[in-house]
C-alpha cells in the first residue's frame, strides 16, 4: 500500500458514508486530535489515480523475485486471478455497503461492514487485519531502506552487493565494511523515524503523500523504460533459459501477489468523495486491469533482465549491468525509492496506531499524549525487531505478510461479509447453496414451477425472476467458493512461505567489486 492508500485507510472511521455519503453524519473535527478533515467531490479520473496509487507502490519492487521462484507464466496465471478476484471483492464491498446503508446504517470502512455483518467480532477482525498488515508493512519498509542503503553505500564506493567469495572484495573499512551494516541501518531508523509516528494531525502528511506519490511513478516509469531499453539491445537472458512455472513457488506466490494488490481500504472512502458513486464499479475494473497489467509486465521484465541473479529487492539490481543514465541515475533512483518508503512509513504506522489507541485509551481525548507516543514508539520497535529477523528471507517474509494480513482483507471478509448481509437475508442462511445443489442435480430449468399466464403471470415474467433468483444463487455459491479458496490459499501460502524461510539459506552481504569490462 502506498502513501495515498495509508491516508485514506487512516480517515476513513472518520469519513461519511454514502446513502447516500451526504445524509451520514460528518466527520467530528475534534475527534482523535486529528484536525477537521475537508472533503471535496473528484470525478472518475480523480478516483482512477487515487484507487490505483493506493495499490501500485514499493510493493511492486518485490515482485520480480516472486516471478522468479514461481516462473513466468505461473506468476501471470496467480497475479490475474488475484487480480480479477480482488476486483470482484471490491465490487461486493460496494454492493453491501449499499445494501446496509439502505437499512440506514452507517459506513464508511470496511470495519463498519463488518459489524454490520458479524457485530462487534467482525468490527475486531478487521481492525486486527488492518493493524497487522500495517505493521507488516512497516517492517518490510525498515528491510526495503537497510537494503538500498547498503547498495548506494557499495555502489559509491565502485562495487555491488554480494556474498564472501563470490568476487574480489572492496576492502571498504569501518562499518561500511562490516557484514552487519543492514542491522546498524535499520537501528539507525529508530530516532529519525520515532518523531513522525507520533504526528496526529493528518494535514501535515499530505505534501509528503504528493512527494512520495510523485517519486513512486517516476521511479516505477524510469526503472521499466530501462529494463525495455537494455532488453532491446540485447542485454537479459533467453526465454529458454528462465523458469516458466514452479508449483512450489508459485503457491507462495499467491501470497506475494496479495500483497502487491492490497488497497481495499481505500475503496470506500474514495466513493464517498466522488461526484458519481455510480461510476466507481467502472472505475474499480479499469484500476484492477492497469495494476496487473504494470505488475506483471514490470516484474516478468525485469525477472527476464536478471535471471536467476534477481534479487528479492529488484532495486538493488539496478547496478548489476549498465543501465540508461550510469550509476549516478541508479543511486538516484535508490535514494527517491528510500525517500519515498521514510515519508511514507508514519502513513503506514498511522491506521495501526489509531485502531490500537482507541481499544486501548477508550476517552477520545484523554490527555495521555506521552502515554500514546511511548504505544507509537514501541510498535516502531517492534516492526524494526522483526524486521532484522526477516531480512533473512525477505521475499518469504512478504509473502506471509500478504498470505496473513492482505488475504483476509482483499478477499475473505469482503465475500463473507456480502454473503452474510446480502445473499443470507434474500435467500435465507444456507437456501442459497440449497437451492443452487439442487437445481444442478435436478436439471431443472429456471422456468420450471412457474405459474401459466392464465395464473396472473406470464411466462417472460416468471422467466425474469427466476432468472434473477439463479443469479443470487450463483453469486451467493461464488461468496462461499472465494472464502474456502482465500483461507485454504492463506494457509498452503503460509505455511510453505514458512518452511521455504526455515530451509533457505542465509549468508551476510559485503562489498563486492564491480566488473568494469
Amino acid at each position: 500500500m502506498t502513501a495515498a492508500g495509508a491516508s485514506c485507510r487512516a480517515v476513513a472511521q472518520s469519513a461519511p458514508s454514502e446513502q447516500s455519503c451526504e445524509a451520514a453524519a460528518q466527520p467530528d473535527s475534534s475527534e482523535w486530535e486529528d484536525g477537521p478533515v475537508s472533503w471535496h467531490e473528484i470525478g472518475a479520473p480523480a478516483s482512477f489515480l487515487a484507487l490505483f496509487k493506493a495499490i501500485v507502490g514499493p510493493s511492486v519492487l518485490f515482485l520480480p523475485a516472486g516471478v522468479k521462484r514461481a516462473g513466468i507464466l505461473g506468476a501471470a496465471v496467480i497475479s490475474a486471478a488475484v487480480g480479477a478476484a480482488t476486483a470482484w471483492c471490491m465490487l461486493l464491498v460496494l454492493k453491501t455497503a449499499a445494501h446496509v446503508r439502505g437499512r440506514g446504517a452507517r459506513v464508511a470502512d470496511l470495519g463498519d461492514l463488518g459489524a454490520a455483518a458479524f457485530g462487534p467480532g467482525g468490527r475486531l477482525a478487521v481492525e486486527a487485519s488492518i493493524v497487522a498488515a500495517q505493521l507488516g508493512f512497516c517492517t518490510a519498509y525498515c528491510v526495503f531502506v537497510a537494503e538500498n542503503v547498503q547498495a548506494v553505500a557499495f555502489e559509491t564506493h565502485g562495487g555491488l552487493v554480494g556474498v564472501a567469495g563470490s568476487g574480489p572484495s572492496c576492502g571498504l573499512g569501518g562499518i561500511l565494511g562490516d557484514p552487519r551494516l543492514i542491522y546498524f541501518s535499520i537501528i539507525a531508523l529508530i530516532p529519525l523515524l520515532t518523531p513522525l509516528t507520533w504526528v496526529r494531525q493528518l494535514r501535515f502528511f499530505w505534501p509528503t503523500n504528493v512527494l512520495a506519490s510523485a517519486l513512486v511513478v517516476s521511479s516505477v516509469v524510469y526503472m521499466f523504460g530501462g529494463f525495455l531499453l537494455q532488453l532491446a539491445s540485447g542485454v537479459g537472458h533467453d526465454l529458454g533459459e528462465l523458469e516458466w512455472f514452479e508449483p512450489y513457488g508459485a503457491l507462495v506466490f499467491f501470497g506475494i501477489s496479495a500483497y502487491g494488490f492490497e488497497g481495499i481500504g481505500v475503496l470506500l472512502p474514495v466513493e464517498c468523495v466522488m461526484r458519481e458513486p455510480k461510476q466507481l464499479p467502472a472505475v474499480v475494473v479499469l484500476t484492477l486491469v492497469s495494476a496487473v497489467t504494470l505488475q506483471v509486465a514490470f516484474a516478468c521484465t525485469a525477472y527476464i533482465m536478471y535471471g536467476q541473479s534477481t534479487r528479492d529487492i529488484i532495486t538493488v539490481n539496478l547496478g548489476d549491468v549498465a543501465f540508461p543514465g550510469g550509476m549516478l541515475a541508479v543511486q538516484a533512483v535508490q535514494v527517491a525509492w528510500i525517500v519515498e518508503v521514510l515519508l511514507t512509513f508514519p502513513l503506514q504506522l498511522f491506521p495501526a496506531a489509531r485502531i490500537i489507541e482507541r481499544r486501548w485509551f477508550l476517552e477520545r481525548r484523554s490527555g495521555r499524549r506521552w502515554t500514546k507516543n511511548g504505544l507509537r514508539t514501541a510498535m516502531l520497535i517492534l516492526c524494526m525487531a522483526t524486521s532484522m529477523f526477516g531480512y533473512r528471507s525477505v521475499n518469504n517474509l512478504v509473502a506471509l505478510i500478504g498470505a496473513l494480513a492482505c488475504v483476509p482483507l482483499a478477499l475473505i471478509f469482503p465475500a463473507l461479509f456480502h454473503y452474510k448481509v446480502v445473499a443470507s437475508e434474500t435467500m435465507g442462511v444456507g437456501g442459497a447453496v440449497a437451492e443452487y445443489s439442487e437445481a444442478l442435480l435436478s436439471g431443472n430449468s429456471c422456468r420450471e414451477g412457474c405459474p401459466l399466464a392464465d395464473g396472473g403471470v406470464s411466462a417472460a415474467s416468471c422467466s425474469r425472476r427466476s432468472g434473477a433468483r439463479f443469479r443470487r444463487r450463483c453469486v451467493a455459491v461464488m461468496d462461499i467458493v472465494l472464502v474456502v479458496v482465500g483461507c485454504a490459499g492463506t494457509l498452503v501460502a503460509a505455511a510453505l512461505a514458512v518452511k521455504s524461510w526455515a530451509s533457505d539459506s542465509f549468508h551476510l552481504q559485503e562489498c563486492i567489486l564491480r566488473d568494469r569490462a
